[in-house]
């Protein structure tokens, strides 16, 4: 799913510096700074890791511990995200908005 296009795509694989907002670039570089964490787990930007296609396994998929069980999950890609909700493992958030409270909260804890 590469929109080629899309400004992301253009800003990241195209150099035009100027189809994204500041605001936009300083939440890319929260996205990937260990500060976040978001980019360990959704660290490639078309896809949710490694695939299989006709010519067979290209490596592991991602996966992550989603840190309420001992099972790994797979990481989702976040392409058309704001098409794809619930969000989170467990579908608990209806929007995004609210998995962006939830992280602010757990950044905020005690010992974050």
């Amino acid at each position: 799913m590469i929109f080629g296009s899309s400004p992301f795509d253009r800003y990241v694989f195209g150099g035009d510096h100027d189809v994204i907002s500041p605001e936009a670039k300083r939440g890319m570089q929260l996205f990937y700074s260990s500060r976040a964490g978001c980019g360990a787990c959704h660290s490639d930007s078309t896809s949710n890791g490694n695939w299989r296609d006709t010519q067979g396994d290209t490596g592991k998929a991602a996966f992550a511990n989603n840190g309420v069980g001992d099972q790994a999950m797979r990481v989702p890609t976040l392409r058309n995200i704001a098409l794809t909700a619930p969000y989170m493992h467990d579908g608990r958030f209806a929007t995004l908005d609210a998995v962006l409270d939830h992280y602010a909260r757990v950044a905020s804890l005690p010992g974050s």
